[in-house]
């Protein structure tokens, strides 16, 4: 059992050490300007669909307002999770223990001082306003598309965008799916170190 719990150790080290020396998605991009991102963006895409100049100043508009749009959602959320992080700071601060900060943080989140969904790590869930929201906009992006493109691009943009959409969830799934199988074996392995 000393011999698994070792090698998973080293394992565990190389894989992180690989990870952090290579850098993600994220960072990779993150130092474009958002013109710069809506450049590359229409420019794959005129590779791909063909499009002709006009079409393409007119989807460099369109990715252009949407990427501003984006940009001011992003800034709002942070601002709103800037202050929920303060206002949490302070509460635990003026907290006496465990229990006293939780009564804190439910008071507040009752009174309306810090909202539930922006303490948590992960997308909170949206309500019915939001979700219309994002809709309605998805619609109308695409309603925008589909007069610029003629219909033979249109459907391979459609193409395109699914496969897009298939392969981020496949990648969704399987990180999951990893997170999942390190905790089983984590688990099993100290489960299997307490029977021995």
């Amino acid at each position: 059992m000393k011999n698994i719990a070792s090698i998973l150790v080293v394992v565990f080290a190389f894989t992180f050490t690989a990870q952090a020396q290579r850098p993600n998605r994220a960072q990779m991009g993150s130092n474009l300007t958002p013109e710069q991102r809506t450049t590359l963006a229409v420019k794959k895409m005129a590779l791909q669909l063909d499009l002709t100049k006009d079409q393409m100043k007119k989807v460099s508009d369109l990715y252009a307002v949407k990427g501003k749009e984006r940009a001011a959602m992003v800034q709002k959320i942070m601002k709103e999770r800037a202050g929920t992080r303060t206002e949490l700071a302070k509460i635990k601060t003026e907290s006496k223990d465990q229990a006293d900060f939780k009564r804190r943080v439910a008071s507040a989140v009752k009174d309306g001082k810090i909202q539930k969904g922006s303490m948590q790590r992960m997308r909170p869930v949206a309500d019915f306003e939001s979700q219309n929201k994002a809709l309605d906009a998805q619609l109308d992006f695409q309603n925008k598309m589909q007069k610029i493109l003629t219909p033979v691009q249109y459907e391979k943009f459609k193409k395109m965008r699914n496969g897009k959409m298939k392969m981020a969830k496949n990648k969704m799934t399987k990180n999951r799916m990893a997170k999942n199988k390190i905790c089983l074996l984590y688990t099993s392995d100290a489960a299997d170190e307490e029977d021995s």
